[in-house]
């Protein structure tokens, strides 16, 4: 069932897969099955691209995660995360950053995350970046990137 549940909603987001439309939630997109608050959001997770440390900053979240030192900076809207990423080398827009959208399915008290990106604005939309909670301390090369604000670039 969880299996089939998780399947269903990447099935729904496959079908923005080439949108160039600017982020924004889409009504094809699985909602959010209660509403999600911040302080279910932030935290430690893992998934397809490594892991991911997401840490709230007034109505900001900032996230560090594995995948070529990346970084990312969104806000709660409609039920998605909705901001921007960056990864080393260059944290440019169309290269090394982007729009990403991450969308919180909840079945009973698991929150689970579909994420999708793209390169800068206007490239096409990746469906391939899922993650679940991990209750572990984060790694602390996570937690260390975060003392570094340069790294974190809002949508500009």
């Amino acid at each position: 069932m969880r299996i089939a549940h998780l399947l269903a909603g990447v099935l729904a987001l496959s079908g923005c897969a080439t949108s160039t439309a600017p982020a924004q939630r889409d009504a094809t997109l699985p909602p959010a099955e209660a509403a999600v608050k911040l302080d279910e959001v932030v935290g430690f997770w893992t998934g397809d691209w490594g892991n991911l440390v997401l840490k709230q900053y007034g109505e900001t979240v900032w996230g560090a995660y594995t995948h070529r030192d990346g970084t990312l900076v969104g806000r709660l809207e409609k039920g998605a995360l909705v901001g921007w990423w960056s990864e080393e080398p260059g944290r440019a827009p169309d290269g090394d950053a982007g729009e990403v959208e991450i969308h919180f399915v909840r079945k009973g008290s698991v929150l689970t995350l579909l994420g999708r990106y793209r390169h800068g604005t206007t490239g096409t939309w990746h469906e391939e970046w899922n993650l679940k909670r991990v209750e572990d301390e984060p790694p602390p090369e996570l937690e260390a990137r975060f003392a570094d604000s340069t790294l974190f670039h809002p949508h500009p």
